[in-house]
C-alpha cells in the first residue's frame, strides 16, 4: 500500500485528529517522516528511498512520555539525539534503542 510521507501523532502513538489539533492544552506531538514514501525516482528510473524518522516534540514544561507508533510488529526505534538533556548534550549521539510502546 501507499506510505504517507508525513504523519502527525499524539502522545498515545495515534494519528492526530482535527479535535486534537484544535486543543490548546495539547503541547506534545510526534511527526513521522517516511523516507520509504518519497515516491520519487532518480535519473535511471530507480525508486529513491531514504531512512524513516520520528521526531517527538514536547512544548510543555513537564517531562512527557510518548507511545511510539507501531508500524511493523518487530520494529525498533533508535534515538539519535535528545534535547531534554540540554541542547549541547542533547545533540550528541545517544544510540538508545526501543521497541514500539512507551518512551520517556
Amino acid at each position: 500500500g501507499d506510505v504517507k510521507d508525513v504523519t502527525w501523532f499524539n502522545v498515545d502513538g495515534e494519528e492526530m485528529t482535527p479535535e486534537r489539533w484544535e486543543d490548546v492544552n495539547h503541547r506534545r506531538l510526534g511527526v513521522f517522516v517516511a523516507g520509504e514514501g518519497l515516491n520519487e525516482y532518480d535519473d535511471q528510473g530507480r525508486v529513491i528511498r531514504d531512512c524513516n524518522f520520528l521526531l517527538l516534540l514536547n512544548a510543555d514544561h513537564e517531562p512527557a512520555s510518548f507511545v511510539l507508533p507501531a508500524f511493523k510488529p518487530d520494529a525498533a526505534w533508535i534515538m539519535e539525539f535528545d534535547t531534554a538533556r540540554g541542547i549541547a548534550a542533547g545533540l550528541e549521539p545517544v544510540a538508545r534503542t526501543a521497541r514500539s510502546g512507551r518512551w520517556r
